[in-house]
């Protein structure tokens, strides 16, 4: 039998310590609702004070190789899950529709210069239900309101 060094034995405590105390631990790192608020308030103040830097900086970020290559792989990624989110048995009708829908999108959001998305109403990717790329699950959002729904259905 090998005896242990001195790091490995203060490694295979600090696990042991984590996995007695894991409840406690995965509990606290839920930020109390304070602790949210300080940080909304703190968040609020920093765009306010330094806008234009940080939206230089996202820009800046955006056009780095790596960057690029991450959107395009979601492009790619979200292109195929509507494929497959669309069933074979779609009509040309339901087809234009859906063409209909998403140019109605563009429209909306240059008459009144709010972003509109297409939202499905019943996610295509959602946790616990996923949804059919079909007319009759689909629907106009404001961005604002698509992005805070994200993937989640009531």
């Amino acid at each position: 039998m090998t005896s242990l060094t001195k790091e490995e034995r203060n490694k295979v405590s600090k696990r042991n310590w984590y996995l007695r105390n894991k409840e406690e631990i995965l509990a606290n790192r839920d930020k109390s609702p304070e602790a949210k608020a300080l940080k909304a308030q703190y968040d609020k103040a920093r765009r306010e004070l330094k806008g234009d830097q940080l939206r230089e900086y996202d820009k800046e970020r955006s056009s780095l190789p790596n960057r690029k290559a991450e959107k395009r792989n979601w492009a790619r990624k979200r292109k195929m899950t509507v494929k497959q989110a669309t069933p074979n048995w779609l009509s040309e009708l339901d087809e234009l529709f859906i063409k209909e829908i998403y140019s109605l999108a563009v429209l909306r959001s240059k008459a009144l210069g709010i972003d509109y998305h297409v939202d499905h109403i019943i996610p295509l990717h959602g946790k616990n239900v996923c949804g059919l790329h079909v007319p009759s699950n689909l629907q106009l959002l404001p961005a604002s309101e698509n992005l805070r729904k994200r993937h989640l259905y009531d």
